[in-house]
């Protein structure tokens, strides 16, 4: 593996990582490096990193599902899962985690329910239960 634009000590770093690298910009990391839990990842997204606290929060007029989702392999499937959740009507906030195979959900229960939401998710071609409500 070649990294043009970086020192020998960044290359070496970026290889034992596992980087692949495209015109000298990482473009992916093997994905036993990427974080743990669903909270940690919320904390390493650019769109959340300044709001950790009040991604998952709720509010008197929101619930919160977890879902638990099979039929995820990869960093895309996490990203339509979300982009689709996310556009679901009443839907606040969605974290959706590739690793813990799990969506985390804040909707609100006027306009949506966990039903409705799974439906979402069974709609894209992957399967969804209620994990915990």
């Amino acid at each position: 593996m070649h990294f043009p634009s970086f020192t020998r000590v960044q290359r070496a770093t970026l290889a034992a990582a596992g980087a692949v690298l495209v015109l000298g910009a990482v473009v992916a990391v093997r994905s036993d490096s990427y974080p743990t839990s669903i909270e940690s990842s919320v904390a390493a997204s650019t769109e959340y990193s300044a709001h950790t606290s009040t991604v998952l929060r709720t509010t008197a007029d929101t619930r919160q599902v977890i879902l638990h989702v099979s039929g995820m392999y990869c960093v895309s499937c996490e990203h339509t899962i979300t982009a689709m959740l996310k556009r679901a009507p009443g839907v606040e906030r969605a974290v959706v985690s590739v690793q813990r195979s799990q969506a985390i959900v804040v909707y609100d229960p006027t306009k949506t329910s966990p039903a409705k939401l799974i439906e979402v998710i069974t709609n894209l071609g992957y399967r969804a239960t209620v994990q915990r409500a």
